[in-house]
């Protein structure tokens, strides 16, 4: 049985990827430990890493990229982060998936959150 370690050489094979997307892991689940303690898990089922909050996957490492799901309309009100994103050759909506966005999940700050895929491009 092969450890984390190969796993992950495997998943991510590029060592300069690798660190920057396991970094970006490691804040998202920072952030979902504190503002979601006890309601999130990380799981590697489909040959990827994801960060599980709730029942909504928040973020994936998959073959050399990273997932993530972003909220459309925040992201709307925000101009100067919608522009870099759009700017980026490395960033790009999920349009190409089943479900690029999930429905819309009843609570009181009810959002309708798309998902987005973009690629760390080389050093």
């Amino acid at each position: 049985m092969a450890t984390w370690s190969e796993k992950f050489d495997k998943l991510l094979p590029d060592p300069y990827r690798r660190r920057v997307l396991l970094r970006c892991f490691e804040e998202a689940v920072s952030y979902a430990e504190q503002f979601a303690p006890n309601k999130w898990s990380v799981n590697g089922l489909y040959g990827g890493l994801s960060l599980v909050v709730g029942r909504l996957i928040v973020l994936s490492i998959e073959e050399d990229r990273i997932w993530a799901a972003v909220d459309a309309e925040l992201l709307s009100g925000r101009a100067d982060l919608a522009n870099v994103l759009q700017r980026s050759a490395s960033w790009k909506w999920d349009n190409e998936s089943d479900y690029p966005t999930y429905r819309l999940i009843p609570s009181k700050g009810s959002c309708t959150t798309g998902r987005t895929s973009w690629t760390v491009t080389g050093a």
